[in-house]
């Protein structure tokens, strides 16, 4: 197991408290406390769980973990429920209280998420122009079409070989 998804680290940064105990989102993963006690019991996951931005219990309980990790409880099983492809971070997580949308909003890097029938639905982009977004895309080639990052990627290889036959024609006698 890898040790930073035990760190000893309890500094909270989320809580959902119900009738039988309390939920417990910290730095290095999550507790549960039971009602009329004070010892955290942490909850074993198979998921490295660090970070909890979020946890609800409507329509589940479900808790978001900040490196793109969302669980659903139902009953005494965890799921790991499927992300949108592009979302890398994840920033909050909340019950939708209009009536015309029930479901649950998750704020991500790329914006805000409704999950709704086991479907996602984006509800607002994170804008485009940011530096981090631009430089993101453009050194993990995923600008623009797949065929880009072969581009990318001969390109690299063409650099290199630029780069070892100037070095053989500077060291040259």
């Amino acid at each position: 197991m890898n040790p930073h998804w035990v760190g000893p680290d309890l500094t909270i940064t989320t809580a959902l408290q119900q009738s039988k105990g309390t939920w417990v989102g910290t730095q290095s993963g999550l507790y549960y406390q039971q009602k009329n006690t004070e010892s955290l019991q942490r909850i074993p996951l198979r998921y490295p769980s660090s970070k909890v931005v979020g946890i609800i219990d409507r329509p589940h309980l479900m808790v978001a973990f900040e490196d793109a990790l969302l669980l659903e409880k139902k009953g005494t099983v965890w799921q790991r429920i499927p992300l949108p492809p592009e979302v890398d971070e994840l920033w909050a997580l909340t019950s939708s209280k209009m009536a015309s949308r029930p479901g649950v909003l998750l704020t991500t890097n790329n914006g805000v998420y409704l999950y709704q029938n086991k479907t996602w639905i984006q509800q607002f982009q994170a804008p485009e122009s940011q530096l981090l977004y631009w430089v993101k895309k453009l050194h993990t080639g995923y600008i623009g079409a797949d065929w880009v990052r072969s581009v990318f990627e001969a390109l690299s290889w063409v650099t290199m070989g630029l780069i070892v036959t100037g070095l053989v024609l500077l060291f040259r006698p």
